[in-house]
């Protein structure tokens, strides 16, 4: 049986980057939905202990060699998948700069009722 805290930190977790992005939690309603929302973005938040070593070290080459004030990013491809298909990666803080200088919006408050 899982602990309360342990079953528990997914929740937070959700909780924690939903506030973080602006998104409207979704919680559990009984059916496959995305974690989180909001008027452009749909949310998936997992959680893990920890990262395989190459896509730390990758992320933090690529904010090392960001310069000029560019967004640092990281493109994983899987070898025999079309690119347009390939995940992208960014830290939370370097997503939410790109976003705002695209947008305009200079914050990721919750959209309004």
């Amino acid at each position: 049986m899982k602990s309360k805290s342990r079953s528990a930190s997914w929740k937070l977790n959700e909780r924690r980057v939903c506030e973080e992005l602006g998104c409207e939690r979704i919680g559990i309603t009984g059916m496959a939905t995305t974690d989180g929302v909001n008027s452009k973005l749909s949310i998936e938040t997992k959680r893990s202990k920890s990262f395989p070593k190459y896509l730390t070290d990758a992320v933090a080459q690529s904010a090392r060699n960001a310069t000029d004030n560019r967004v640092p990013a990281v493109v994983l491809h899987y070898h025999n998948i079309q690119h347009e298909n390939d995940l992208i990666f960014f830290r939370v803080k370097d997503f939410k700069r790109l976003i705002e200088e695209i947008t305009g919006e200079s914050t990721f408050a919750k959209d309004e009722e």
